[in-house]
């Protein structure tokens, strides 16, 4: 048998000789947990690719029956994808990524293929008309019948599957599976809270659609309630961008910049924080971010921008608080406020815990494409997104 992963980007190879051969740090949530999946498909005498199509050209065996292929990062040459796939010919391939050109060239070609995701899908302003039309390309391949089911990350990036016209018994949310718990951490909170120096944690990709900039802007705003206040950025992007917007800011000394560090630490940056703060976009097309499971895992409270995927998914048990996509005077507001009442803060940590474990969902990730592997047909309608649509 053999078996095709496709994804968007990474260095596949780096990260194997990290964390499998090098037993080294994760760099962000669920990396080794992935990766290890991919590597025991290898290790039962299935041949696997993994093919990786905006990334630096390479082409490498990491072990028998395991090869990693890098396309050009520069642009994507479906004429290039086509001929690795019909030179591997696999039996099935595993779609990481929306695109419905390799789903159209896969369905002629009559390979079986489930799309795993981790995307959101929202109603697009008809004066986006390209939008509009990758929408309905990629609708129109996902509900053919050669494919069974289409997989996204967490309930409400499989529900936002439902804007395409996909018909929601064939919707599965996922999980990944977590190997750290909220009972392995303490979260100190201090008495002075109320008036010491804030200090906030963001992880994640440095760029406008993550909300990065505004979030700085905020930083701009909290002196005005009189509290000083300290941003750890963990991540990469554009970085020198941000530097010196802050820096046009007059803030530069409220701004730390930690680059790339392994996720190790970025538990314990989020667990010695104040408040973690996701404050993406709505134009960013995410599905439920690590970030904000992994903050409510160490019990630190979150305040997260009103994102479609965010909004009725979290926060129920009041531990995660919303402020106005891109409004950055009220992002400092949520944060002052989250940090000036001792009992308020003390009870949302508490509940962190409750939180974490109501976004848990039963169908993890490799356990859903190894049962799709071993049968193309297997039946996963107990995962289905009715069966945990609440």
């Amino acid at each position: 048998m053999k078996i095709l992963h496709i994804q968007y980007a990474g260095d596949f190879p780096e990260a194997y000789n990290r964390l499998i051969k090098n037993n080294g740090k994760e760099n962000y949530y669920g990396q080794r947990y992935s990766v290890n999946s991919v590597v025991q498909q290898a290790k039962s005498n299935t041949s696997v690719m993994m093919l990786t199509l905006k990334t630096e050209g390479y082409r490498v065996k990491l072990e028998n029956n395991l090869i990693a292929v890098g396309m050009n990062k520069n642009k994507t040459d479906y004429t290039a994808i086509e001929n690795e796939i019909s030179q591997f010919s696999p039996d099935s391939v595993i779609l990481r990524t929306p695109d419905h050109k390799i789903l159209r060239f896969l369905r002629k070609r009559q390979i079986n293929t489930l799309p795993v995701f981790a995307d959101s899908f929202e109603n697009i302003p008809i004066w986006k008309v390209k939008t509009q039309l990758r929408h309905f390309m990629l609708a129109r391949e996902l509900k053919s019948k050669s494919i069974k089911w289409v997989a996204n990350h967490q309930i409400n990036a499989a529900k936002s599957l439902k804007n395409l016209g996909i018909n929601p018994s064939k919707i599965l949310p996922y999980d990944w599976e977590h190997s750290d718990n909220p009972s392995n951490w303490k979260k100190n909170i201090p008495n002075n809270l109320t008036e010491k120096k804030i200090v906030i944690f963001y992880a994640g990709t440095i760029s406008h659609s993550k909300g990065v900039f505004d979030l700085v802007r905020a930083m701009s705003e909290l002196h005005k309630f009189g509290r000083d206040s300290i941003l750890r950025i963990a991540g990469k992007g554009d970085e020198e961008k941000l530097i010196n917007f802050a820096s046009n800011l007059g803030i530069s000394s409220q701004i730390e910049m930690l680059g790339l560090i392994n996720h190790e630490e970025v538990f314990s940056n989020m667990n010695e924080s104040d408040v973690v703060v996701v404050p993406s976009r709505h134009s960013y097309p995410e599905g439920l971010p690590m970030t904000i499971m992994e903050s409510l895992m160490v019990h630190t409270p979150v305040v997260a921008s009103d994102h479609p995927m965010f909004i009725g998914r979290v926060g129920l048990r009041g531990s995660v608080v919303f402020f106005r996509e891109r409004d950055s005077v009220d992002l400092s507001e949520k944060i002052v406020s989250i940090c000036s009442n001792l009992d308020t803060y003390k009870k949302m940590s508490k509940n962190a815990k409750l939180e974490w474990q109501d976004l848990n969902l039963k169908l993890k990730w490799a356990e859903m494409i190894n049962k799709w592997i071993s049968n193309p047909s297997v039946d996963l309608s107990q995962f289905v997104l009715s069966t945990c649509d609440h």
